[in-house]
């Protein structure tokens, strides 16, 4: 018997971690001598991992050379790993959700373009790694979203099937994940949305959380 699987994208999704992002990202050009992107071009550039984040955030302000890049992306992750979760939060009626599902024996999971490192900690801290039963952030083995491989990854990790798996998002790369990996998509709409969803139609659009949106999970899922 496969198990019914809800996996969930994590910053703009379960967690509005936007606010730490900046702080982290102004804190990094400071020190570069950079004028560092307000907080809503900050928003625009999440979605694809630290590293895209950063090399959009240099594009904007001059360019950059690969060392200079990398240099600054350790800047970026260590001034992150400083503000911990300061301005970090669940989205109202996160909590809610994720308890229902637990409750009608949902088997919960992340898959997150965010580092692997920094994507355990955020849980941790907020309460989220107790409810899931894996988090997967990006690492060296795996493409990042919107290749389809580290959710199947998923998926196959926890015995599931696609059919009986649920991917929520906020954004056209979760979209283009899930449509790939053959997976339905529900689309919160309150999240970093980073582009027209445009084609397949997502299986369900949401804008709030809430302990009736775990039923319309389970029906995807089922």
């Amino acid at each position: 018997m496969t198990e019914r699987l809800v996996v969930f994208d994590l910053d703009g999704t379960l967690i509005d971690s936007a606010p730490d992002l900046h702080h982290a990202l102004v804190d990094t050009f400071d020190r570069l001598g950079r004028p560092a992107p307000d907080l809503t071009t900050t928003i625009s550039y999440v979605g694809h991992g630290a590293g895209m984040l950063m090399r959009r955030a240099l594009a904007a302000t001059g360019g950059s050379s690969r060392d200079e890049e990398s240099a600054a992306l350790k800047m970026f992750l260590a001034a992150y790993h400083r503000a911990g979760v300061a301005r970090t939060c669940l989205y109202p009626g996160v909590a809610e959700t994720l308890y229902e599902l637990q409750q009608a024996g949902v088997t919960l999971a992340i898959c997150t373009n965010k580092p692997q490192e920094p994507a355990i900690e955020v849980c941790e801290a907020l309460g989220l790694a107790e409810s899931m039963a894996v988090v997967l952030g990006a690492g060296s083995e795996l493409p990042r979203k919107p290749d389809p491989t580290p959710l199947l990854h998923v998926v196959k990790s926890l015995n599931a099937a696609s059919e009986d798996t649920v991917f929520v998002g906020d954004s056209v790369v979760d979209h283009q994940t899930a449509a790939a990996a053959g997976i339905s998509f529900a689309f919160f709409t309150g999240g970093y949305i980073n582009g027209e969803i445009g084609a397949p139609e997502p299986e369900l659009q949401f804008e709030t959380w809430g302990q009736d949106l775990a039923q319309e999970f389970i029906k995807l899922s089922c």
